[in-house]
C-alpha cells in the first residue's frame, strides 16, 4: 500500500542524530496543551476476534483515533499501531506525526493494540486463560492489515 508512510521512515527520524531532527515542542506535551492536537476522530473498528477461524463469525470493535486536518487528496497516512496499552496515551505522547502531517499532506491514524484498552475481543472475559490464546502477533497484524485497508478505502476523498 503505497500510500501508507513506512514505520521505518518515522523510526529513522527518531534516531537521527538530534540536529537533525525538528525541534521538540516541550518535555511532557500532552494533547489539548497546543503540541499534540486532539483527535479529529474517535472510531470503533468491527474486526474478527480470530481472523484464521473460517467457522467464527464474532467480531469486537478496535478502538482508533484519527487527526485529518493536513490531510491532502493523494497524501500520506501515518499509521501509528498500538502497542501495549491504552491508544489515548500513546496519542498524547507521540508528536513526530503530527509534526511532519502538514509537509506531508498526512492523516495521522492510531490503531488500539487488541487486549488493550478499550479493544477486548472478549469484554470482560478477555483475560480469562482460554480466551488469551487470540492475544497473537499473527492476530495483531490481521486486524491492522484490515483496518487500514478499509480506512484507507472509505474514509479518504482520493476518488
Amino acid at each position: 500500500l503505497s500510500w501508507v508512510l513506512p514505520l521505518g521512515i518515522l523510526l529513522a527520524g527518531l534516531l537521527a542524530p538530534a540536529a537533525a531532527r525538528p525541534a521538540r515542542r516541550g518535555a511532557g506535551s500532552r494533547v489539548g496543551d497546543g503540541a499534540i492536537p486532539a483527535p479529529t476522530h474517535t472510531g470503533f473498528f468491527p474486526t474478527a476476534v480470530d481472523h484464521f477461524d473460517r467457522q467464527s463469525t464474532a467480531t469486537f470493535a478496535m478502538k482508533y483515533l484519527v487527526y485529518d486536518v493536513h490531510y491532502r487528496k493523494g497524501g500520506s497516512v501515518f499509521f501509528y499501531a498500538g502497542n501495549e496499552g491504552p491508544v489515548d496515551g500513546f496519542y498524547a505522547n507521540t508528536g513526530l506525526p503530527f509534526e511532519w502531517a502538514p509537509e506531508f499532506g498526512a492523516t495521522v491514524v492510531f490503531a488500539e493494540h487488541r487486549y488493550y484498552g478499550e479493544s477486548l475481543p472478549f469484554g470482560n472475559a478477555s483475560f480469562d486463560v482460554p480466551n488469551l490464546r487470540l492475544l497473537q502477533i499473527s492476530q495483531v497484524l490481521a486486524d491492522y492489515a484490515l483496518f487500514v485497508t478499509h480506512y484507507c478505502t472509505h474514509h479518504l476523498n482520493d476518488a
